[in-house]
């Protein structure tokens, strides 16, 4: 569904795709925490199906497990204090990245006056 951009949005409301969709999920059971995960693969219709993915823990985070040809991705992400997360990429068994994600937000500029 898309919605309507609000009302006096800088951008007019004439780009169909810009901020204009949202997905929107509620858990089956509420509870105090709950967190959502969500794999999300672009492609066109020749695309026959989604890679294969499986949810993954690891003490206190939560994350993706999905291949993509002969690579293997497993990213992680913190449910507890500040941000968190890790991310690991082998292809053959050989590891090419094995690193912990960024704590840093870039500073969003150039996009509709942003400074």
């Amino acid at each position: 569904h898309n919605y309507a951009m609000p009302k006096g949005h800088a951008t007019p409301d004439s780009t169909q795709l810009l901020g204009q969709w949202r997905i929107e999920v509620s858990p089956k059971n509420e509870s105090a925490e709950d967190y959502f995960l969500h794999l999300i693969q672009a492609g066109d219709l020749s695309l026959g199906r989604m890679v294969d993915s499986g949810l993954i823990r690891d003490g206190s985070q939560v994350g993706v497990r999905f291949t993509d040809g002969s690579k293997a991705w497993e990213v992680l992400f913190g449910t507890k204090g500040d941000a968190s997360g890790h991310i690991t990429i082998t292809e053959n068994g050989k590891k090419l990245v094995d690193r912990d994600l960024t704590k840093n937000v870039e500073k969003q500029t150039g996009l509709f006056g942003g400074e």
